[in-house]
């Protein structure tokens, strides 16, 4: 049986820090600005980013790939309870970007989302579309969003932002794409420069070409009919 895994970059290396994010707090201008009333969310919002990240954070190896697949259940048990916690607020507050919360707050509501189930995901993605139409999201996140769900619904996703890694190969894949060969103009339409689809794959070692993409689009579709696979 072949071995498979879904997975998007979400990290660096683990050995440039002990605790990932903090550097991100360093950093961070619109921390110290975010309004009282929402100031009791930053412990909250901080625990459930280490939580989320604490067997996705690392290198795109298989080292990082083989350790999330043994904690497997303890992944499942902390993002149902993260998105628990971050369905509230955002029942409650609506869509909560980098200027109301600040950079590490965010990317705990978005990567929460983004690992929740299809359920959540859809009932949320509404709430990012309007956040990045409003300047108050990064387009980036909304494309793996709308890729997850695609995925999800109609097998294919939209902007290239998900991919395959196999085992046996020791290789990434871009998962199959609707109209592969207008991705580039998908991606401009909402906000993202041409060079940054391949700057994403950068991360995954893969060179975009509609060529390449083409003739490794029949051996991505017998990997995903043979082999278990998930989207976390």
């Amino acid at each position: 049986m072949l071995l498979l895994t879904i997975f998007t970059a979400c990290g660096q290396n683990k050995k440039e820090a002990t605790s990932p994010f903090k550097f991100l707090e360093a950093v961070d201008i619109f921390r110290s600005h975010v309004a009282d009333s929402l100031k009791y969310l930053i412990p909250i919002l901080d625990s459930v980013l280490e939580s989320d990240q604490k067997y996705r954070y690392g290198s795109m190896n298989d080292e990082t790939l083989t350790n999330f697949k043994l904690h497997n259940k303890e992944v499942i048990s902390i993002d149902s309870t993260n998105t628990i916690k971050v369905s509230a607020i955002l029942d409650r507050y609506g869509w909560l970007g980098k200027k109301d919360i600040g950079i590490m707050e965010s990317q705990a509501i978005f990567f929460v989302i983004q690992h929740a189930d299809s359920a959540t995901q859809e009932k949320y993605l509404p709430l990012i579309r309007k956040a990045v139409m409003d300047k108050k999201e990064n387009p980036h996140h909304l494309t793996m969003l709308e890729d997850r769900v695609s995925l999800r619904k109609n097998k294919y996703q939209i902007y290239g932002t998900q991919v395959i890694y196999e085992y046996r190969n020791k290789k990434y894949y871009l998962l199959p794409l609707i109209d592969p060969e207008n991705v580039i103009k998908r991606r401009k339409s909402i906000g993202l420069d041409s060079i940054s689809f391949q700057l994403y794959l950068n991360k995954f070692h893969i060179k975009w070409s509609f060529e390449s993409y083409k003739r490794d689009l029949p051996e991505v579709q017998e990997f995903l009919l043979k082999s278990k696979t998930h989207l976390r």
